[in-house]
């Protein structure tokens, strides 16, 4: 007897481990759908479970899966037609299974009675286009209980201007607003802190360390609470920020900050683009070659995520990122991950469509390993590199009656509107913008003093 119950969405399947896995297959089918990456086996109670994931797989499948389950005596197919019934050839009297697809999770997943398959037996999947004999895409054999693979892949999620907060129009925009982001839609900070705590997939936010981003969230209902729960329990982790300029007094606003509003002193670093700092042992900075920790003198370096294929598609993460974390998990180089994020508003990782859609897509795949601070503080690769000068800040008019103003807290806000005014930006509008604002530094020192 054979149950088809359909393609139907599944929830986030964790049960799912690295033990299970069997093997990994490389991305090499010229259709997407018929792409194999990875096969898994598992016995529960009197089951034998075989999972198989793909590339992508549509609601309404175009290709044909062949499973064939291999001994020394004979060789037996189940064949999963993209449109009819399925079929398997005669093995055994009373042979039940089951089957179900999962298009949120690109996976499909067969339940057969162990106790009528040979403990020995191989396993080899095949896809074709319907009506055709060659195979697209082909597993190599492999044993049901055979180890796991070596590989994984490492990916590092991180991401920038996180939770700007200039004004509380702004803030409330980005930490949940409505058709803003890359799409037009629901998107926010909150969008995407609510899914890392759902899915437990560690994030980066590199400069929400700074004190116009810490009150706005203290006045956001639970949302400083949460982020204080996401640090301690390590699936959130905060850089000290060294945005604006001068760096030093930066990187010292958010110390006091994170002080200010009870969460830890970090050991890593956001540069911001104003070069090393000194005291820091792990720096977040740019670097051309974003899949590989990098060293200078006693400083570790994280690279930023490139500009290319960092976002999500429509459900779950692109294809071309989905090629990248199998290439890594593939690779020979240990050292080699994947780096996804950027800038926040600009990310869709934070719309309301992807956001649920990517990180459950990553968490329900166990040979991709989302890396946290310890996996990265732990980590003994790092590729020795010669880093370019630092470019040097624009000039500030001024910086000499800052340093030279008195110790009042109408000083901090006038240091901490020069600090925002002189953060990086690409938007020359923007730019152009704050230099007209620039005279609001000079409204605030006059009243300091």
């Amino acid at each position: 007897l054979f149950s088809l119950p359909g393609c139907q969405a599944g929830g986030k399947e964790d049960d799912w481990t690295i033990t299970d896995l069997r093997l990994l297959d490389p991305v090499d089918s010229p259709d997407p759908q018929a792409d194999i990456l990875a096969l898994y086996s598992r016995t529960r109670a009197s089951n034998l479970e075989i999972r198989i994931d793909l590339l992508t797989l549509p609601t309404e499948p175009g290709v044909d899966l062949e499973v064939l389950f291999i001994t020394d005596e004979k060789e037996i197919s189940l064949t999963l037609p993209a449109q009819g019934s399925p079929h398997i050839s005669d093995w055994s009297y009373g042979l039940h299974v089951t089957y179900a697809g999962d298009s949120d999770l690109d996976t499909i997943t067969l339940k057969l009675n162990r106790l009528l398959i040979p403990p020995e037996v191989s396993l080899q999947v095949n896809s074709y286009l319907p009506g055709q004999a060659q195979p697209l895409d082909s597993t190599a054999v492999v044993g049901v209980q055979a180890p796991p693979p070596a590989g994984t892949a490492g990916v590092l999620l991180a991401f920038w201007d996180v939770f700007p907060a200039a004004t509380p129009a702004q803030a409330l925009r980005r930490w949940q607003g409505a058709h803003t982001g890359p799409y037009g839609r629901g998107h926010g900070l909150s969008i995407l802190l609510r899914s890392v705590e759902k899915y437990e997939i560690p994030v980066f936010l590199l400069d929400l360390l700074n004190p116009a981003s810490l009150a706005a969230l203290q006045f956001t209902d639970g949302a400083l609470a949460q982020v204080q729960r996401l640090v301690a329990d390590g699936l959130v982790t905060l850089p000290g920020s060294a945005c604006g300029q001068p760096a030093d007094v930066a990187l010292a606003f958010s110390r006091q900050s994170a002080l200010d509003f009870g969460l830890p002193a970090s050991p890593f670093l956001h540069t911001c683009g104003s070069g090393l700092q000194p005291g820091y042992n792990y720096q977040f900075i740019p670097l051309e070659d974003s899949s590989h920790l990098a060293r200078v003198d006693d400083s570790m370096l994280i690279p930023l995520p490139s500009t290319e294929d960092v976002q999500p598609a429509g459900e779950g993460p692109s294809l071309d990122v989905r090629r990248q974390l199998v290439e890594a998990a593939l690779s020979p180089d240990p050292a080699d991950f994947v780096t996804l994020g950027g800038s926040l508003p600009n990310s869709a990782w934070a719309s309301s469509d992807q956001a649920a859609a990517s990180l459950a897509w990553l968490a329900g795949h166990p040979w991709i390993n989302p890396l946290d601070a310890q996996d990265l503080m732990n980590s003994s690769f790092a590729v020795e590199v010669d880093l370019s000068p630092a470019v040097p800040p624009a000039a500030n008019p001024w910086l000499d009656e800052l340093r030279a103003a008195p110790d009042n807290a109408i000083s901090d806000l006038a240091w901490q509107m020069n600090l925002l005014l002189t953060s990086p930006v690409t938007d020359s509008n923007l730019l152009a913008l704050r230099q007209v604002y620039a005279g609001q530094v000079g409204i605030l020192l006059t009243a300091a003093a």
